[in-house]
């Protein structure tokens, strides 16, 4: 197609998202985009995709910014681009007003978005605190798409956090893992939710199955905590040598709540709990790994 037409900008930006995404070859796909912005410098479409692709695959957030930019020029009231736009500036330029007017756009352009109105809820939950509009957000988002499992999933654990309420969260956990049945991540809430109540064997289930598909170091990370936690001391071992091998080579978990697996534990018996919540701040990003070095069993972590 190209061959035959070398200036067509749609085969040439259609081409640079296939060599993106399923031949994972990003310096064809940029050659392409380039290709295709220059045969069309105002279609949003290659624009938006080009400054995903700059924000994501070459963490280039100087020309991604410029990218996003252009592509909102050449279409103001495009839901896609204005969205991502958004994320772009939560995730990585950290600028919460900016980052906010986008939703908001995003969200007037297209009001039944569902990846918008989900990930605008996290927002306002996270970096806003603002339960009562994140709330209101996650009820939209579901009623837009009520099978969109990171929506249920990240609405389960907002019902959690935020609300304490088991009874809705549960039911939302459920309905995320029906959704997409392997999504190790919800699977791995889920299992920690299940912890913190006492439910060792319903959230073992789950976690058997997390950890078998995970495949996210973060994700590895919680989930080993779990097992460490909550599992046979006979296997704390292998599960504390695996957690140690993970925030060896830099992984981290910054934000993530421990608090309740930390607490559960404890309650079933678990020590030296004293070292069980320094390992939890340091996954959590809280404190340096260098809080570990007197605990004896940390010493000895042979890392496989």
């Amino acid at each position: 197609a190209i061959a035959a037409d070398p200036e067509h900008a749609n085969n040439l930006g259609n081409y640079a998202s296939f060599l993106k995404n399923n031949r994972k070859d990003a310096d064809r796909a940029e050659e392409m985009y380039k290709r295709a912005i220059a045969a069309d410098p105002k279609n949003a479409n290659h624009l938006g995709n080009y400054a995903y692709f700059l924000a994501d695959d070459r963490k280039d957030a100087d020309r991604a910014e410029e990218m996003y930019k252009r592509a909102i020029a050449a279409d103001p009231e495009n839901a896609r681009h204005l969205g991502n736009y958004a994320l772009f500036l939560k995730n990585d330029r950290k600028d919460a007003d900016r980052a906010e007017e986008m939703y908001k756009r995003a969200i007037a352009a297209d009001p039944e978005h569902a990846n918008h109105l989900g990930n605008y809820a996290l927002f306002l939950a996270d970096d806003r605190k603002d339960a009562d509009r994140a709330e209101e957000m996650y009820k939209r988002a579901i009623a837009a798409d009520p099978e969109h499992a990171n929506n249920l999933g990240n609405y389960a654990s907002f019902l959690k956090n935020d609300r304490k309420d088991a009874d809705r969260a549960e039911e939302l956990y459920e309905r995320a893992i029906a959704a997409d049945p392997e999504n190790a991540n919800h699977l791995g809430n889920y299992a920690q939710f299940l912890f913190e109540l006492g439910r060792t064997t319903s959230a073992n289930a789950k976690l058997v199955v997390a950890r078998r598909l995970a495949q996210d170091p973060k994700l590895v990370l919680e989930l080993e905590f779990y097992a460490y936690a909550h599992g046979p001391t006979g296997a704390r071992a292998q599960h504390l040598a695996s957690i140690r091998r993970l925030l060896d080579q830099g992984t981290r978990s910054p934000g993530w709540n421990l608090t309740g697996t930390v607490a559960r534990a404890a309650k079933d018996g678990f020590t030296p709990k004293t070292w069980l919540k320094k390992l939890a701040r340091v996954i959590c990003e809280e404190r340096p790994a260098t809080d570990l070095k007197g605990w004896k069993a940390w010493q000895n972590a042979e890392v496989p």
